[in-house]
């Protein structure tokens, strides 16, 4: 599933000025966006830049180089982390840490 809608609404921008950044008519563009008809490769690039995600991110799919593919239950954790303070940041990877040692 792409991201293309949810991006272009995180921007506040309207179908119509993202098609016209890609030089396309809104029509054409709102198929990208109900997966409808995919967009090629250079239109992908645009967005990705555009919107300054990876290409991965860009298409659905979340890639972590260290680990692989993270399932549902990782990502919540990884969202739910990020979301913290780094006070609170410290004090989970403390605890985390501890659990793990005794494991």
């Amino acid at each position: 599933m792409m991201r293309l809608k949810e991006l272009r609404k995180e921007l506040g921008k309207t179908q119509a000025e993202i098609a016209k950044l890609l030089n396309l008519t809104p029509v054409a563009y709102n198929r990208y966006e109900k997966e409808l008809r995919e967009p090629g490769i250079n239109t992908l690039i645009k967005l990705s830049d555009y919107y300054s995600v990876s290409l991965d991110y860009l298409v659905g799919r979340e890639f972590n180089n260290e680990f692989g593919y993270l399932s549902e239950n990782e990502k919540n954790i990884v969202s739910a982390y990020r979301a913290m303070t780094p006070e609170i940041q410290a004090k989970t990877s403390g605890i985390i840490i501890r659990m793990l040692a005794e494991c």
